[in-house]
C-alpha cells in the first residue's frame, strides 16, 4: 500500500453526492492532493494524504505528517480564510483526521491507534464535512 493506492481506495467509497478532484499540478508544489464538493449544498473540502507504512513502538512517540512548508503553508491559509481543510495519514488500510492544531504537533501512537477509522468511515466523514457549508 501507498498513499496512491490508499487515497485510490478512500474515493471508490464515496457516494454519488460527492465530486472528488485528485489533484496533480506540476506546475505548482504544495497544492493539497485532493478537493472535494459537495454537488448539492456546494460544501467543499481540501485534503493532503500523507501514508506511513509502520507505527512507532513507543505508545508516547508522536506521529507528524511530513508536510512541507508550502503543503503547510497552504493548508493554513485554506483554514485561516474560511475554508476547510484536513490533512488524513494513511495506515494499512485505515486513517485518522488530523485538523490544523494537530499538523505541526502531531499525535501519540496511541490516540493515533484510537482514531483510525476505516475507508468507509473516512468516505462518510468527507460527506459530511462537505454537507455542511
Amino acid at each position: 500500500m501507498n498513499e496512491p493506492d490508499f487515497t485510490r481506495a478512500v474515493h471508490k467509497r464515496l457516494p454519488d453526492t460527492i465530486w472528488a478532484w485528485k489533484i496533480c499540478d506540476p506546475y505548482m508544489g504544495g497544492i493539497p492532493d485532493a478537493y472535494y464538493r459537495h454537488r448539492k449544498t456546494g460544501g467543499a473540502l481540501w485534503i493532503e494524504y500523507k501514508y506511513i507504512k509502520s507505527l512507532p513502538k513507543r505508545d508516547n512517540t508522536m506521529i507528524v505528517p511530513n508536510l512541507s512548508e508550502l503543503q503547510l503553508r497552504l493548508l493554513t491559509e485554506t483554514v485561516d480564510s474560511g475554508q476547510k481543510a484536513v490533512v488524513i495519514i494513511g495506515f494499512g488500510s485505515k486513517g485518522v483526521i488530523l485538523e490544523k492544531s494537530q499538523w505541526t504537533t502531531g499525535v501519540s501512537k496511541s490516540d493515533f491507534e484510537r482514531r483510525l477509522l476505516s475507508y468507509q468511515e473516512l468516505a462518510k466523514e468527507i460527506e459530511t464535512r462537505c454537507s455542511v457549508l
